[in-house]
């Protein structure tokens, strides 16, 4: 991740490179992360105006672009309260089954239950990656 300071122009930019897929078009991706770096810009930076969130997916060579303005600011942070304030109160998460399973710390709870049901299947899929990756 990169940041610059325009001297200039009351503007900043925050470059995040990614990997794996290309989400450059997906009109979702990307928003939140963005806003988030943005908050953070216009706290630490009080001079700055707008935010430049640049997305790079190296693999792809492609990127998007998101702006966010400081006239927004109160906007911005209501949205991240209401989502923090969402995932706070949320007992139940939606699975996602993979390998990965097996790092999880709720992956026998009852916070995630197609883990209990899945377990055979998952633990397949990280014997087979752990058969490609050596």
């Amino acid at each position: 991740m990169k940041i610059k300071i325009r001297k200039k122009t009351p503007e900043a930019r925050i470059v995040d490179y990614k990997t794996g897929k290309d989400k450059s078009d997906d009109p979702d991706f990307g928003y939140e992360q963005g806003m988030v770096y943005a908050i953070y810009l216009f706290i630490k930076f009080p001079k700055v105006m707008s935010v430049k969130a640049v997305f790079i997916f190296i693999e792809h060579s492609t990127k998007k672009e998101i702006f966010y303005n400081r006239g927004d600011f109160a906007e911005y942070i209501r949205k991240l309260y209401d989502k923090t304030k969402k995932i706070e109160n949320t007992e139940i998460f939606k699975e996602n089954v993979s390998a990965l399973c097996l790092f999880c710390d709720y992956h026998n709870t009852a916070f995630c239950t197609s883990y209990i049901e899945n377990e055979e299947k998952s633990n397949n899929i990280m014997k087979s990656k752990i058969s490609l990756d050596f």
